[in-house]
């Protein structure tokens, strides 16, 4: 018997997460401040603005006012960028409940804080919460056209990760678990930032070789930050961590891999926002820097795709700097 599911969020991720539910056999109802394409969704099922030319699951439909998407569904996935996530919050509390289950498909820190989503949500609300996360390589786009897609379901309770993954009965979509929801929640926002990283190689011309060392180094930093943070290291193997990584550091599909590519090239951060669009890693890769100073952990990486889109350093001058940095073991030594 299908369930009940709300939306928040009807761009490329809600509509591509909505259709791997909808033909699952479920009822989904999606909300967004964008009343246009939830009509298109409901009468022409349809999200021509992300999809055009796609024919959605008539099980979706469009609903404008939030409260009722709330009310009506208990189990509530939450698809909205991460700028958005406490404003929308801060309107959901009046009509949430103890038993609804919140599930995130939208990792990464926030941009005042560095705050990862499940805990935005529950300091808004004061309470703990039902929360999964759901990341992996998934990118909406193949995701639409039915392509194989692996994902990690991660919740601090494994019986509800297994009830979310239960949902998906398409046969292109295959759930891991998890139950290390700091590991998954900030290999998911590390991910931007290595992509950059990557992408800013390629603009350099610093070729194959170099741009492998620094995905791995850049897997290195997210596993020591996820440590020191209460996290497991093993999850940097898996899905949220390299397989997130090799996605969107290694495809032009990547909206920050793209983008890094352009400041590799020597275009002004600006400008390359302009060609490219919003990078998540342009706010992403401060607050992590943030994370590492105030944790004590030394992130390289991170720390200098900060520097470059910061303006404080050139692409070319870091990469020579970090070159130039004393050798070390690949690993601690035990």
């Amino acid at each position: 018997m299908g369930e009940k599911i709300g939306i928040l969020g009807a761009g490329a991720g809600g509509t591509a997460f909505g259709q791997a539910l909808g033909l699952s056999g479920h009822d989904v109802t999606l909300w967004d401040k964008e009343k246009t394409i939830l009509n298109e969704i409901t009468k022409k099922h349809e999200n021509r603005r992300k999809f055009p030319g796609f024919l959605l699951s008539e099980r979706l439909v469009g609903q404008a006012k939030l409260e009722k998407v709330i009310a009506q569904n208990k189990i509530i996935l939450v698809a909205l960028p991460i700028s958005a996530q406490t404003s929308v919050a801060v309107q959901v509390k009046p009509f949430l409940k103890s038993d609804h289950i919140i599930v995130h498909i939208a990792a990464g820190v926030r941009g005042t804080d560095g705050a990862m989503v499940m805990d935005i949500w529950e300091d808004v609300m004061g309470i703990s919460l039902q929360q999964v996360i759901i990341a992996g390589p998934n990118f909406a786009l193949e995701m639409i056209q039915e392509k194989f897609t692996a994902a990690v379901i991660a919740s601090r309770d494994g019986k509800i990760s297994e009830r979310v993954g239960d949902l998906f009965e398409v046969d292109y979509m295959r759930p891991y678990f998890s139950e290390d929801v700091i590991g998954v929640q900030l290999g998911g926002a590390i991910r931007h930032v290595i992509a950059i990283a990557a992408g800013m190689c390629d603009g350099m011309g610093i070729g194959t070789n170099g741009q492998a060392a620094v995905l791995c180094r850049g897997l290195s930093e997210m596993a020591r930050l996820v440590k020191v943070m209460g996290g497991d290291e093993r999850t940097v193997m898996g899905l949220s961590g390299v397989g997130d990584v090799v996605l969107h550091a290694t495809s032009k599909l990547s909206r920050n891999y793209r983008f890094g590519v352009q400041v590799g090239k020597g275009v002004p951060v600006n400008e390359a926002v302009e060609q490219v669009g919003f990078a998540e890693g342009l706010v992403t890769s401060r607050k992590v820097a943030y994370l590492a100073v105030t944790h004590g952990v030394d992130l390289a990486i991170v720390s200098a795709v900060d520097g470059v889109l910061s303006g404080d350093i050139t692409a070319k001058k870091v990469f020579e700097l970090i070159k130039q940095r004393p050798k070390q073991y690949e690993f601690e030594k035990w």
